[in-house]
Formats: C-alpha cells, sequence, structure tokens
C-alpha cells in the first residue's frame, strides 16, 4: 500500500512540475511540508530491498518524489556556506536537511542503491550532504542556546 501511494504521490508531483514548470513548484515548498522528502528517500530504498520489476518503479517514483521536496531556495545558500538560517522556523526546515542528508546517502551509491552513482549522483549528493553539513556547523556555533 505504502508503495502504492508513493508511486502515486510521485507520479503527481511530476505531473504538476510538468505542467506548472518548476519556478512554480519550488515557490509551492515555501509552505511547511514536513518530513515527506526523507520518507520518500525510505520508501525508496524499502521498495529497492523488495526487489521485483514492480517495486524498481516504485522506487523511481519514490525517488522522484523525494528529489522533488530538495528546497533550493534554502539549500543552495547553505551549499554555498552562506547562512540562511536567520529567523527561520526549525520545524519547517530540519526535516528538508535530514531529507538532504538521507538523499545523499541514497544518490552517493554506487548505482546498486538506486543512486544515479556516477558522476551526476556524485554531484548531487555531494551538494546535499555539504548543505546539510553547513547547516548543523552553523547550527551549533550559532544557534544553539541550551548547555550554555
Amino acid at each position: 500500500m505504502a508503495q502504492r501511494l508513493g508511486s502515486y504521490l510521485g507520479r503527481r508531483v511530476a505531473a504538476v512540475m510538468a505542467t506548472k514548470g518548476e519556478q512554480w513548484w519550488q515557490a509551492t515548498l515555501e509552505v511547511e511540508f514536513g518530513g515527506i522528502g526523507e520518507a520518500a528517500y525510505r520508501l525508496h530504498e524499502l521498495s529497492l530491498a523488495r526487489g521485483a520489476a514492480r517495486n524498481a518503479t516504485a522506487a523511481a517514483d519514490a525517488l522522484g518524489l523525494a528529489r522533488a521536496f530538495h528546497r533550493r531556495a534554502f539549500l543552495e545558500p547553505l551549499q554555498q556556506g552562506r547562512d540562511g538560517l536567520r529567523n527561520l522556523h526549525a520545524n519547517t526546515h530540519i526535516p528538508t536537511l535530514v531529507a538532504a542528508a538521507r538523499g545523499a546517502e541514497v544518490d552517493g551509491g554506487d548505482g546498486g542503491d538506486g543512486g544515479d552513482g556516477g558522476e551526476g549522483g556524485g554531484r548531487r549528493a555531494a551538494a546535499l550532504l555539504t548543505s546539510a553539513l553547513n547547516a548543523y556547523c552553523l547550527l551549533q556555533l550559532g544557534y544553539a542556546y541550551a548547555g550554555r
């Protein structure tokens, strides 16, 4: 059931993005969307682990869904080492960072785990990991209030 739902959502989001465009989709990501990116990455991994051609399709749909929730306006400044965290709500943005870290694991693979492997997957994985690590460092150095 989860695979069918993931496939439906993946295809639906891809269709909306094809119709409305990437810029429109990125604008919709300005609202809180929770942990759907990480959930889709996990569904991708679970689908691959189950094998079978039907599961490969579900895995590809889930991977597309996860990647659709890469909020560029938030992740790209972090990737470039810029602090874009000020005045942002943690509950809205931490799930995006968790998904970025999960995406780095998936896309950084050798291809056997469903990542692109090779150059494209490696670049995407490096960008996602850099965003997540830079955010972690920024949070530790300038935003941690407990324990001081």
